[in-house]
C-alpha cells in the first residue's frame, strides 16, 4: 500500500494541475508536488537537485508548454504517463528512491 506521504503528494499534484486548469496530470505535476513537500524536497536534494532552479523550470514549463482550459478548476484530468525510455527511467528511479526512503 502507498504510504500517506506519497498519497498526499499525488493529491497535491492533481490539485496543482486543476488549479492551473490543465487537462492532463503529468509527471511534471507530480515532481512539482514533491518540491512542495518537506520529504520530497529532502529526497530530491539528497539526489543533488537544485530545488529553487527545478521549481522555476517547472513553473516555466507549465506556462510555456501546457495548455490551459477554461473552467472552474474542477475538471476531470487525464493521467499522462508516457512509456518512453526517459519516463520509464524516471519511474524506475523514483521507485528506487521511494523504496530507499521507506515511502512504499
Amino acid at each position: 500500500m502507498i504510504r500517506k506521504e506519497l498519497e498526499m503528494a499525488f493529491a497535491e499534484a492533481v490539485k496543482e494541475a486543476q488549479k492551473r486548469q490543465h487537462d492532463m496530470l503529468t509527471v511534471e505535476h507530480i515532481l512539482y508536488a514533491f518540491l512542495n513537500d518537506n520529504t520530497g524536497r529532502e529526497i530530491l536534494s539528497g539526489c543533488g537537485a537544485d530545488i529553487d532552479s527545478l521549481k522555476t523550470q517547472l513553473e516555466n514549463f507549465f506556462v510555456e508548454k501546457m495548455q490551459c482550459f477554461p473552467g472552474d478548476g474542477n475538471q476531470e484530468l487525464i493521467v499522462c504517463v508516457n512509456k518512453s525510455p526517459g519516463i520509464a527511467g524516471f519511474w524506475r528511479d523514483a521507485r528506487s528512491v521511494i523504496v530507499s526512503y521507506g515511502l512504499r
